[in-house]
């Protein structure tokens, strides 16, 4: 019987056990299950879409859901998202399983990339980004009529007013008095004393959603990723790591970014160089297969040097030296004490989100038959080959 045969009589019975669980879920304990997902809900203005898994248990193992019972889309994505990071059917290497201590800030991302697209704007806790305030949508302002500068900034000072109020709930909610209002509450909920609730002021964030472009460049990688896959397993690397465009770019290869990175893998101008695929006028960095060959050399020296693959794909941001200071001075590999405690002006909120957000986008593309509509109807999971990967790493 080959792997594709068992892998569908697996999801089979998989999703026919799963079924009946989730009707003896559904009977018995919703509502304390709700109590247990959100300490922050969502305002006033809402969208469907759950806030995260911040509260739910990490090492809870419930089944995933294939379908929505009655009135259980929120309840329903944080089921999922469990399960996914728990890798439940074993769809991805030892080598990029979720550590627990990670779970929250790596499940922040998958809802990024699987929940809102880019009319949400998701506000949010910098240094804990699990710790969500609220889901604003834009789409009535951005889809408006008049010229887009003129939305654009509409739809910006609306957001910047719910960030204002936000940091002023949490102020209101540090002074010690006989009535809370509501949202203030919510956010002692999630910071218990004076100190933590005045200083989380300084820490609210925006983040756009990306399920739209996260499925363009689904669509977009299809066309690529064997030949890419081929690439990183010449030299003898987890062919996992060709899914970081999907994080850099979206698969875009025009992608071009303020800094002058280019192509899926964002390249630099200076690395390029380096890697000898910009000479000149000469500058491949956007051909995909020359920019996917001299990633693989890039990764391949990191790791020489950093041996740790959490600490290799965060030095794709950040740089080995960087990383190597952050180790020295915490003495410890462990990627999220490193993003918890570490403190530099240069380890900004993009490093230390990077690898969070590669195994954000690694699980949502690996998982998106669960995750994804138009990907359900799918004949068959089709699991990476790594069979000589495994006897290096």
């Amino acid at each position: 019987m080959n792997i594709t045969r068992v892998g569908n009589i697996k999801l089979l019975v998989n999703r026919i056990l799963i079924l009946f669980i989730s009707v003896f879920i559904y009977q018995q304990s919703f509502a304390s299950t709700l109590n247990n997902i959100f300490s922050v809900s969502l305002s006033n203005n809402k969208v469907s879409a759950p806030v995260t898994l911040h509260l739910l248990p990490v090492n809870q193992s419930l089944p995933v859901i294939p379908y929505l019972l009655p009135g259980q889309e929120i309840i329903n994505f944080a089921f999922k998202s469990s399960q996914i990071l728990d890798d439940v059917e074993s769809r991805i290497s030892k080598n990029f399983q979720v550590p627990e201590n990670f779970k929250k800030r790596v499940g922040f991302w998958l809802s990024i990339y699987t929940q809102y697209d880019s009319n949400i704007s998701v506000i949010h806790d910098t240094k804990y980004p699990w710790i969500v305030y609220e889901t604003f949508n834009l789409k009535k302002e951005m889809l408006g009529q008049g010229a887009y500068w003129a939305r654009y900034h509409k739809a910006k000072k609306k957001l910047a007013a719910r960030k204002k109020y936000w940091r002023k709930t949490l102020k209101s909610a540090s002074r010690s008095k006989n009535k809370y209002c509501k949202d203030e509450l919510k956010v002692k909920k999630s910071f218990k004393s004076k100190r933590s609730l005045l200083a989380a002021t300084k820490r609210i964030r925006s983040q756009t959603g990306q399920k739209d472009h996260f499925l363009k460049g689904l669509k977009r990688s299809a066309a690529h990723l064997h030949n890419m896959e081929d690439i990183f397993t010449h030299y003898n690397l987890p062919i996992e790591l060709t899914r970081l465009p999907l994080v850099e770019s979206s698969f875009n290869a025009k992608a071009y970014s303020k800094a002058g990175a280019k192509g899926i893998w964002q390249i630099m101008p200076i690395v390029g160089r380096k890697l000898g695929i910009v000479k000149g006028k000469k500058d491949l960095r956007g051909n995909i297969k020359v920019s996917t060959r001299a990633a693989a050399k890039l990764f391949k020296q990191k790791h020489r040097s950093l041996r740790h693959w959490p600490l290799t794909i965060t030095s794709y941001n950040h740089g080995p030296s960087g990383v190597k200071r952050a180790v020295r001075k915490l003495g410890t590999k462990d990627i999220a004490k490193i993003v918890d405690k570490y403190k530099s002006r240069r380890f900004g909120f993009a490093s230390q989100n990077f690898y969070a957000s590669f195994l954000a986008a690694l699980y949502s593309e690996q998982y998106k038959d669960i995750l994804f509509d138009q990907y359900k109807k799918q004949a068959s999971y089709q699991p990476l080959d790594r069979e000589s990967i495994y006897q290096t790493f």
